[in-house]
């Protein structure tokens, strides 16, 4: 294994995980706020979704957006006890926490994602029989919009709701929720 990727992959890992070293940039920002373990833990492929290989890293931005929406439509909802909405709100969050490190953190913004290899993953809403040149521009758009949507949602909630400790003030990520307020 190449000595810089002994940074981000832990030593538990198998011979069983794709490691693509191109993205070494990506994974070095956003291991300023994980630990390794954390690292593989949120951006490392379960087997099932990709042709039977862990790959790492790897994120589904769509997969990821549409949780989250879900989660929010699920905590918005009239006679939702106290425990669910808590549970709905630790998945929202994690979801958030994720989306904010992958796009924000380890590619800088969403521009940058979209003109990305890593984009392709994104097929909700677009499509799979699309080429990159119009996956990015839709992503700089109608994504976007999507992207950011739902974070704001999710950080709306967040306010009314009166959170104050979350994986955001514990990973030093609550600053960057400012920008979808």
């Amino acid at each position: 294994m190449n000595r810089e990727l002994q940074n981000f992959v832990p030593n538990y890992i198998g011979e069983n995980v794709e490691i693509n070293e191109s993205m070494i940039p990506v994974v070095s920002r956003i291991r300023r706020y994980l630990s390794k373990e954390e690292l593989f833990e949120h951006f490392c492929s379960a087997p099932q979704e990709t042709g039977g290989v862990r790959r790492f890293p790897y994120y589904r931005v769509d997969e990821a957006l549409n949780a989250c929406r879900d989660c929010l439509y699920i905590m918005e909802e009239d006679g939702q006890k106290k425990e669910e909405k808590e549970e709905f709100y630790k998945l929202a969050s994690k979801l958030v926490m994720e989306l904010i490190l992958w796009v924000e953190v380890g590619f800088e913004g969403i521009d940058n994602f979209a003109n990305h290899r890593a984009s392709r993953n994104w097929t909700s809403l677009v499509g799979h029989n699309i080429n990159d040149q119009e996956r990015a521009k839709w992503i700089r758009t109608e994504g976007k919009v999507f992207y950011d949507s739902t974070l704001r949602d999710f950080v709306k909630f967040r306010k009314e709701m009166g959170i104050r400790k979350d994986c955001f003030t514990t990973i030093g990520l609550e600053p960057l929720l400012k920008n979808w307020e």
